[in-house]
């Protein structure tokens, strides 16, 4: 979305509460910026796939439990598009994702995503990582409310 300049600046000298909302929501969407660049610079191809799946799961996962019993992630993204979100290429993301099916981790369709065992996932993801770089340590997959 954009808003024009002479269209907002009346109502945000007007109105401090605005002004003050509309600060916070552009700082906020500054951080997130931020960590996600942190991300793509500085994790490896694993974490940053799993982190990705983990906010997915946070944003379109109303009923976290799918009916086998795994976290169903209908994220609608082909494997193109969830390579460029982390900054991978398509083969890496593809890689990846074959790997974690072929141990039984994840299941894969068309616009979803089932991780079968979260835990395990995240182990398997933890055990890859660089024990120096603090922040490779994947999310805590209890947090997203299974």
């Amino acid at each position: 979305a954009a808003l024009d300049r002479r269209y907002l600046n009346p109502i945000v000298n007007r109105n401090p509460a605005t002004a003050q909302a509309l600060s916070e929501a552009l700082c906020e969407h500054l951080r997130t910026a931020v960590a996600n660049l942190e991300k793509v610079a500085l994790l490896d191809s694993q974490t940053r796939l799993w982190t990705r799946l983990i906010d997915l799961a946070r944003r379109y996962s109303p009923d976290p439990l799918s009916e086998k019993g795994g976290l169903r992630i209908n994220h609608g993204l082909s494997q193109q598009s969830l390579a460029e979100s982390v900054g991978l290429t398509r083969v890496i993301v593809n890689r990846v994702l074959s790997r974690w099916r072929s141990a039984g981790l994840i299941e894969l369709g068309r616009g979803f995503i089932i991780i079968l065992d979260a835990d395990a996932l995240e182990k398997a993801v933890a055990e890859r990582t660089p024990a120096a770089d603090h922040l490779a340590k994947p999310v805590d997959a209890g947090s997203i409310g299974r």
